[in-house]
């Protein structure tokens, strides 16, 4: 194998299939990247056995071939050069890597140890906005448990039904819903349970690569289509966009029936600002820390109240001026889920709704009806 890549295109490359690389696997080939002429162009994979990812990069070919190095390692020594061309020519079980003012010596494994790499082309199939797509799972992703107990409540929840992409996440305590429009039906109702932190990750990536900017937070649309593929019969989904590709192995197991515990109906419904309400949640969580975090939301005539419990430390209370419909109203919440919801949304108002104190409370920003958070309320006792 003997090729010439530019350095950059080839850092770009590493940095993307970097996120499927296990470097705690007690398989050795895990921890490395395969690297493979193909077509004429260079092939990168990398894979966790749970998510695969691939990139093709353009490169002059003088030699077919493939071996794996270390992934860590060759994007770092790769990071660090200011050459624009990079030569690499295998020699044995031995990469070399020139250019004009460096050389190193990679040693790495033969690409046959390597697991083999997935190929799935059937299967419901999708095309969705990029931008869009990514922020939906940034809306989703820090609903879902980091508890490896249940491992279904770790992934997202998808449903592809008619013309809608329904993405869904619970820990038990909270959940999280947001509907994609699609621009078409799709031919049949198909769902499954994918990792939320992988799936996020993989498609932040790959949005952000298209986009030229960084792996923030999407901020809707942008005109870039990736294309979601769902295989049940394989447990497979695959990511693509571009030159850019993760199969990701879906979570098996049954997800929680989530909308069963969204109230029929809502007896309380206010308005007010999203800022103001979440400083008068961090004021209160404050003295509520070695409470559990509960904070108090108390409605009653134009005004939400939010205040900690008083304890040995002192207390507090925030008065909120807002909208109020329907009945005054006393609701606890663990604070920490509410920031959750602040930190992680954008828009200027929110409104949140409640039926009774033992029932969750429904929290939405004004104008962005295609996604809502549910939270289960805390026994007070104050």
């Amino acid at each position: 194998m003997k090729f010439t890549v530019l350095r950059n295109n080839l850092l770009h490359g590493l940095q993307i299939v970097s996120k499927a690389v296990n470097t705690r696997s007690p398989l050795p080939v895990l921890s490395n990247v395969l690297i493979k002429t193909e077509k004429g162009r260079i092939k990168l994979t990398t894979s966790n056995l749970h998510v695969t990812i691939s990139t093709w990069l353009g490169a002059k070919i003088d030699d077919q071939g493939e071996f794996t190095v270390p992934a860590k390692l060759l994007l770092e020594f790769v990071s660090q050069l200011t050459d624009e061309k990079i030569d690499f020519e295998l020699e044995g079980a031995v990469l070399n890597v020139t250019t004009e003012k460096s050389n190193a010596h990679f040693s790495g494994i033969v690409a046959s140890e390597f697991p083999e790499i997935l190929t799935v082309e059937d299967g419901e199939k999708i095309d969705l906005d990029a931008g869009e797509f990514a922020k939906a799972l940034h809306h989703i992703q820090y609903v879902v448990a980091t508890d490896e107990s249940r491992p279904e409540l770790t992934g997202v929840y998808l449903e592809l039904s008619g013309d809608k992409l329904v993405l869904a996440g619970t820990d038990g305590f909270r959940m999280g819903e947001y509907t994609m429009k699609l621009s078409q039906n799709v031919k049949n109702e198909v769902s499954c349970i994918l990792p939320a932190k992988s799936l996020a990750d993989i498609v932040k990536t790959f949005s952000a690569e298209v986009e030229g900017g960084d792996e923030g937070e999407s901020k809707g649309k942008n005109g870039k289509k990736i294309s979601l593929l769902i295989n049940n019969d394989r447990n497979i989904a695959v990511v693509s966009i571009e030159d850019m590709t993760a199969y990701v192995r879906m979570i098996e197991g049954q997800y929680p029936e989530y909308k069963a515990i969204i109230p029929d109906e809502f007896v309380t419904e206010v308005k007010l600002a999203k800022d103001e309400l979440a400083s008068g949640v961090k004021l209160a969580n404050i003295f509520a820390r070695d409470k559990g975090n509960m904070v108090k939301f108390v409605v009653n005539d134009g005004e939400v109240e939010v205040l900690s419990q008083p304890t040995e430390s002192g207390s507090n209370s925030t008065k909120l001026k807002a909208e109020v419909e329907g009945d005054d109203l006393s609701i606890a919440f663990n604070a920490r889920y509410l920031l959750e919801f602040f930190n992680n949304v954008s828009g200027d108002e929110v409104v949140f709704k409640a039926s009774e104190s033992t029932k969750p409370g429904w929290f939405q920003i004004v104008g962005q009806d295609n996604y809502f958070y549910l939270v289960m309320p805390m026994k007070a006792n104050w």
